[in-house]
């Protein structure tokens, strides 16, 4: 029997071109070690414009293609993708064992409400996760490949308007990024933040004797780095002094702490003698930024002030990019960007991937996950999300589904302190 589905796609070349196209679809037959599942509850982040921006070089396209039976010319994915979303799916039929149907997973789905089948299989490292296998993903770094078995969780606590699934929504925003670079770019054992095979010893990871600037500090990634900088570091781990540029006021970017001294500034200020006092006041050897996808020039701007300031030009500097701008971006810009982060010294770009898969090889994907876990009780228990708020979208087309809120992501409308999640 024929049934009807919404898919969202985006034009390649040019995000802010978008559409919601019905679809027509018969249920397909599962082949065994398959399963049918429906997106359930995902969210839209600025992570989401990365994944469309660079799509092709990092293969976010290929997680989920248009379905061929789409009309001309969205059928064609040459020019149209799915962008994926994180967040919850409910299994409808399986044919692995372990995973019955109404039960939810948590992971990287389609940004559509068509049923698509996956081809899983048991994870050797931890129980209750399972590994994508289909040829076509195993481009996919391996974070956008694992599944996570939620039996905490119903169809019917997914959909329901309770404080439980408030936490459900957060946890699909805040993947934990910003945590990673605490816990093991700086942190033990040291893992690179690029490249987690890479050398990164435990000098490098060391920031007892250092200055941390948060670039756009008010971002989500940014606030979970901030609050494990409290929340799950010795005293002795420093550092000895943590600096937020944000556009904001700067309320509740950091948990107070006694343990190192807080500066919210904005990036008017970031060229001041009085943040480059400030900063010699603490006597650091060492320099970090932390680059959130600030705005326009903004890192550029503080590392020249900073290299033509005497006492502060001299000291070792290390900078960790996390995501991109928050806007849309033309083709030649993303390969401009990507060509100028390259050229830039003393700056990675970090992979989350790549960190986890060398955090689960030297401790285990049971501590991995269960360290993670604990660390996001923590969070919200510590107030996390204080002064943030949810908005709440439902389905696949018009304003208040996928389509507005990709809308709303490309016209830069979307505050820092709001979440944007749906129930699709």
């Amino acid at each position: 029997m024929s049934q009807q589905a919404n898919i969202h796609v985006v034009k390649k070349d040019n995000i802010t071109e978008h559409a919601t196209v019905p679809i027509s679809y018969s249920t397909p037959s599962l082949e065994d070690g398959s399963i049918l599942i429906r997106s359930a509850l995902v969210s839209l982040t600025a992570n989401n414009l990365s994944y469309a921006h660079l799509g092709a070089v990092l293969n976010w396209w290929d997680a989920y293609t248009v379905p061929s039976s789409l009309p001309a010319p969205y059928s064609d994915d040459s020019q149209y993708g799915i962008v994926p979303v994180w967040g919850y799916a409910e299994i409808l039929e399986s044919k692995i064992s372990g995973l019955t149907p109404g039960q939810i997973l948590f992971g990287f789905w389609p940004s559509h409400d068509l049923p698509v089948a996956l081809r899983l299989k048991s994870a050797d490292d931890c129980p209750g996760h399972f590994i994508e296998i289909t040829d076509s993903r195993q481009n996919l770094m391996n974070l956008y490949n694992r599944y996570i078995l939620r039996p905490d969780i119903t169809p019917s606590s997914v959909s329901a308007s309770t404080p439980q699934t408030d936490s459900l929504a957060w946890q699909s925003i805040f993947l934990g990024a910003g945590r990673y670079i605490s816990r093991y770019v700086f942190g033990s054992p040291p893992i690179h933040p690029g490249l987690g095979s890479l050398p990164w010893t435990a000098e490098d990871a060391d920031m007892s004797q250092a200055v941390i600037v948060s670039l756009s500090a008010s971002g989500k990634t940014a606030r979970v780095f901030q609050d494990a900088l409290v929340g799950e570091r010795e005293d002795k781990d420093g550092p000895l002094g943590w600096i937020g540029v944000t556009a904001g006021n700067g309320k509740g970017l950091i948990p107070q702490t006694k343990r190192f001294e807080t500066k919210i500034v904005g990036y008017e200020d970031i060229t001041s003698e009085t943040l480059m006092r400030w900063i010699e006041g603490l006597k650091p050897k060492r320099l970090i930024i932390i680059d959130f996808a600030s705005r326009g020039t903004s890192l550029q701007t503080l590392m020249t002030t900073l290299q033509s300031t005497p006492s502060l030009g001299s000291l070792p500097l290390t900078i960790i990019g996390v995501g991109s701008e928050s806007k849309p971006h033309k083709p030649s810009d993303v390969t401009a960007t990507l060509q100028s982060r390259a050229k830039m010294p003393n700056r990675v770009q970090m992979n989350m991937s790549g960190i986890r898969d060398r955090a689960i090889e030297l401790l285990g994907a049971e501590k991995v996950f269960r360290e993670g876990q604990k660390y996001w009780e923590g969070f919200m228990k510590r107030g996390g999300v204080e002064g943030m708020r949810l908005e709440w979208g439902s389905g696949i087309g018009g304003n208040e589904g996928i389509e507005g809120g990709w809308t709303r992501l490309c016209e830069q409308a979307v505050p820092s302190d709001v979440g944007m999640v749906f129930r699709v």
